[in-house]
This record gives C-alpha cells, structure tokens and sequence, in this order.
C-alpha cells in the first residue's frame, strides 16, 4: 500500500477524506463523510438513548441519516442513563 504524502494527495488519490470535527469539544478526525446515523452505529451507540446537536441544533432521529458530517462541525452527542451523562 501507497504511503499519502501530504493532505492534497490523500484527498485525490488515496480515496479517502479526512473530516476534522469537534465531539463533545474534543477534536476528532473521521475517514470520508458519513451521516450522523451511521456514525452512531459505529461508535456502537445506542440511538434510543441518545440526543444529537450539530452546530447548536439538535437534531431529530428522522433527520440522523440525512445529516453528514462536514469539516470543522461541533457535534454533541447526549445519553440518557439514569439522570444523564456525557458521552
């Protein structure tokens, strides 16, 4: 496999995108664009318990697989167990 020298190049050719955002006001990099639903899936949270906001707007369930994760988005994701915590 092909070493990506520099962000440029990565984005061509390698065939993925790296998307900078901020979770819970930690930065966090993620591989190619991906809809709020899915990135609960992988995160392996379960989307019963929990309250999306992007960018000061929560977000309803419906809209989770129509929203995509950009660049520089603030994301805060909430659980509810027992009163509520912060994931």
């Amino acid at each position: 496999m092909t070493a990506c020298p520099g962000e440029l190049f990565f984005r061509q050719f390698c065939g993925v995108i790296k998307v900078n955002i901020m979770l819970n006001g930690k930065k966090e990099d993620i591989l190619n664009p991906i809809s709020i639903k899915d990135f609960i899936k992988a995160k392996g949270w379960e989307p019963d318990r929990i309250v999306v906001e992007i960018n000061l707007e929560i977000l309803s369930k419906d809209a989770w697989s129509e929203v995509i994760l950009k660049e520089n988005d603030h994301v805060e994701i909430l659980a509810f167990v027992g009163g509520g915590k912060n994931i």
